[in-house]
């Protein structure tokens, strides 16, 4: 986690690690991430930003002892915002569906993806948690919500193979953890597909929601994410056949 943390503070004395968390309704995601940077580097100046579509609600705590607590318009659009580390742990499969008063909308987990490319510095890291419908159960997609498993109404998405495709535009997969414990490393010259079908094929037999380890592309625009992410019938087809000769491999293995 510190490993993505390599701004200096304008003192020159301490490293300064900027990070924020996602759609957390509760603080159990800051607390860890803050004990475990205190812990493993006790010089580091952490700062940690809360961001969630509904403003925060903060019970017998100072407001002096929170650093930031911000909804996504009050941010994303300063210029001086650039998170070394970001984590989203089962946030955005719920983005856009109604059920934390937020407006509907089928690709709001698309929009927070974006949203988080955005505030994230070039090479910065993404910790990315979404449940997942496991191997040898991708649909085939002939819906505008391509890629989804499932949608439980105003619940949350399953995701397949192709729709975590769409969600990784503008990101570089390093790897991804299973049983919480199990870091599992890309492959060198492994596709973004192939990484994704691996990871499936863990969580059929681990874990339904791994955690995703993503870099963000330091040779991109916003612009060139926007375009890349326009999707169509014939993009996800693609996709859903480059996922399907990837688990027909008879070398795809977990590890």
């Amino acid at each position: 986690m510190l490993e993505s943390c390599g701004v200096v503070a304008k003192n020159g004395d301490e490293p300064l690690c900027h990070m924020s968390v996602f759609s957390a309704i509760s603080p159990w995601t800051e607390a860890i991430m803050f004990w475990s940077a205190t812990k493993l580097s006790p010089r580091r100046n952490v700062r940690i930003t809360s961001v969630d579509f509904n403003p925060c609600i903060l019970l017998d705590i100072p407001p002096e002892h929170i650093a930031e607590c911000q909804t996504p318009p009050s941010f994303v659009d300063k210029p001086d915002t650039a998170f070394d580390l970001t984590v989203s742990y089962s946030g955005i499969e719920h983005d856009g569906l109604g059920r934390y008063g937020d407006p509907i909308n089928p690709n709001g987990d698309v929009s927070a993806m974006r949203e988080m490319w955005l505030v994230t510095r070039p090479g910065g890291v993404l910790l990315l948690a979404v449940p997942c419908s496991g191997a040898g159960a991708q649909p085939k997609t002939t819906l505008p919500i391509w890629g989804n498993k499932m949608i439980q109404v105003l619940q949350n998405r399953k995701y397949g193979a192709e729709r975590y495709i769409r969600l990784l535009v503008g990101w570089e997969v390093a790897g991804f953890v299973i049983d919480g414990m199990d870091v599992i490393k890309q492959k060198p010259h492994e596709s973004k597909m192939a990484t994704i079908a691996r990871m499936l094929e863990c969580s059929q037999r681990k874990e339904s929601q791994p955690l995703l380890i993503l870099r963000k592309l330091e040779n991109m625009t916003f612009n060139d994410v926007m375009l890349e992410g326009n999707w169509s019938v014939d993009k996800a087809t693609f996709f859903e056949e480059e996922y399907q000769m990837s688990i027909n491999k008879n070398n795809l293995t977990c590890y």
